[in-house]
Formats: structure tokens, sequence, C-alpha cells
């Protein structure tokens, strides 16, 4: 299974016409891990992790974050803070 990670494109961002395509994430079929792996951790890039395929330019590709939205399955998980998932119609 490929998990597909959208980045919203600002803080009101509306699914899906806000959101930008930015990773798929290889044999992934949980968000929270592919929240994780597309995270930059000190001088690493997610963008090299192995089984992240990054979209977007590696050099505008920012972390994923609470608004952003993780597809599994073809059902839109949206991130919330602090708490987890909200599938999105």
């Amino acid at each position: 299974m490929v998990a597909k990670v959208f980045h919203a494109k600002g803080p009101h961002a509306r699914w899906p016409e806000d959101f930008v395509l930015v990773a798929e994430v290889e044999r992934c079929d949980d968000p929270d891990l592919a929240f994780r792996v597309v995270q930059h951790f000190g001088a690493s890039h997610w963008a090299r992790q192995p089984g992240v395929h990054c979209l977007v330019p590696e050099d505008s590709a920012r972390s994923t974050r609470a608004g952003d939205v993780v597809v599994l399955n073809g059902q839109p998980l949206l991130c919330l803070p602090f708490t987890g998932w909200q599938p999105l119609e």
C-alpha cells in the first residue's frame, strides 16, 4: 500500500483544492507512520528516507504538520493537532 501525503497551502486550506501532493510512502498502512517519515530530523531531509518519494523540489519541501492530509486506501485523513486524524469527505 502507498500513502499519499498532501501539504496544505495555508492555514485555512480546503480539501482538496488547497493542498499539494508532496510525497508517496511505500509499504505504509498507518497515517502516523506516513506523518513521521515526512519529517526533517536534524540534518537529515525526509526526502532521503528509504521508501519515501518526494514529489516536489527538495529545497522547498517542509515537514508534515497538523493541517496536512494523508490519503490511505482512497480515504483522506486530516492531521489534527495533538488528537489524531479526522476522515474527510
